[in-house]
């Protein structure tokens, strides 16, 4: 009998959930700093200019978040990988963080 999630469709089933979840965050966050923009141009009256600015900011703040916590997981696997423990030799890579929690800086 065949299991209805083997192992593998069910990491695949989380990677969907945490892109879906993070697209959905993207969005929501970019869409509220976008209205709060709106209403703070309505209320001053420079129609433009805080839906703008706000929005360009959400965008920023958006992606650099986004490429820190990809290159932090990325280090993190990296550091599991057999031969590859020392990781201060990737760029952008922190030795000074631990990354597995078990009191070896950068190992």
């Amino acid at each position: 009998m065949t299991p209805l999630h083997p192992r593998s469709d069910i990491s695949t089933t989380q990677g969907f959930g945490n892109s879906l979840s993070r697209a959905l965050e993207f969005a929501v966050t970019t869409v509220v700093f976008s209205l709060l923009g709106w209403f703070v141009d309505r209320w001053a009256g420079t129609e433009p200019v805080f839906v703008i600015a706000l929005t360009v900011l959400s965008l920023a703040g958006q992606f650099a978040r986004m490429y820190y916590a990809y290159d932090a997981e990325m280090n993190a696997h990296a550091a599991l990988l057999p031969g590859r423990a020392d990781t201060s030799a990737r760029p952008g890579a922190n030795p000074t963080v631990d990354l597995l929690g078990d009191g070896e800086v950068g190992r």
